[in-house]
């Protein structure tokens, strides 16, 4: 006698389903050349974050920002400006996908989303500051 078929087409008690669920326990392996440049490339990062961290507080200058990202030519001003503009609007996506397509906060997630919508309060006021003419003076360190 044989059994009726279920929806996907295989046998209850076949041997195939069998199979099939004792490759889904299986570990997914990975190549070693993946495993290895990750770890490197993770490494470096933490490298470069601890000597970004020691450098900024052991050192006088400024080892982030060249200085021409620092002046103010009105292109750079409107290029700084515009990526910030692109980094809320990223935000603003990222969040909506949170709310309505993964129905999931990410809490490290949300607080870059807090950090950049305060660095775009904070900034595009004195952007328009510094359009309408007004002089602006950053103060020493």
């Amino acid at each position: 006698m044989t059994t009726p078929a279920t929806t996907t087409g295989v046998s209850p008690g076949n041997d195939d389903s069998q199979a099939t669920a004792a490759a889904a326990r299986r570990p997914i392996v990975v190549a070693t050349w993946i495993q290895l440049n990750t770890l490197a490339l993770s490494l470096a990062g933490l490298g470069v974050s601890l000597y970004l961290t020691i450098a900024h507080y052991t050192t006088a200058t400024t080892l982030a920002c060249p200085d021409t990202w620092r002046a103010n030519w009105p292109a750079l001003r409107w290029a700084r400006l515009g990526s910030l503009i692109a980094g809320v609007a990223f935000v603003l996506y990222l969040i909506y996908t949170e709310l309505f397509t993964l129905n999931a906060i990410c809490l490290w997630c949300t607080s870059i989303h807090v950090i950049t919508i305060l660095l775009f309060a904070l900034v595009v006021p004195t952007a328009a500051r510094f359009e309408a003419g007004q002089n602006i003076a950053t103060q020493p360190h």
